[in-house]
């Protein structure tokens, strides 16, 4: 069950939070008209945290809806979290997205946020950022994700050391 509705956060019984870490991931700028895309490995679960990004609209007449989408590995749309308000030609905007965040925006050419649920992410679910309103001299910029990134097996047992028996002499 990948949404979760509150924390403690609900992990599958072959995850364990020990061992567990926050990082920031830095998503490669895609082609210009393209969506920036960030797919959980299989070493571990995820659930974003929060991130940022810039979107670079195009003098293409047209509005743009900024969103995050969630995928499953089979491409399956999980969930899409737009910006409560579009945004308009020959503009940069800067995007945050927070997760159980509120939502707010600002007129276009500032600072928009995006809210979205607490969701975990199981290997190969894709996380994107992006319109599907992209002209093709739209550019994404400077995508950053901050995961906590969860192990999917089970943590390592160290073997007990063994005790010599004193020799009885």
């Amino acid at each position: 069950m990948p949404i979760l509705n509150a924390s403690p956060l609900a992990l599958p019984d072959n995850a364990y939070l020990e061992g567990a870490w926050q990082e920031s991931i830095a998503v490669p700028n895609p082609a210009p008209g393209q969506i920036a895309v960030r797919t959980t490995p299989g070493e571990t679960y995820e659930q974003l945290l929060t991130g940022a990004a810039v979107y670079v609209a195009d003098a293409a007449v047209v509005n743009r809806i900024v969103l995050v989408t969630v995928q499953d590995p089979n491409g399956r749309l999980v969930g899409a979290y737009p910006c409560p308000t579009a945004q308009t030609a020959s503009t940069t905007d800067v995007y945050s997205i927070v997760a159980q965040g509120g939502q707010s925006f600002a007129t276009s050419g500032g600072d928009n946020v995006i809210a979205m649920p607490a969701i975990l992410l199981l290997p190969g679910y894709k996380v994107t950022f992006g319109s599907p309103q992209a002209d093709a001299g739209d550019q994404v910029q400077s995508v950053t994700f901050v995961m906590l990134r969860i192990p999917t097996g089970a943590p390592q047992q160290q073997p007990e050391p063994l005790m010599a028996t004193p020799l009885q002499v």
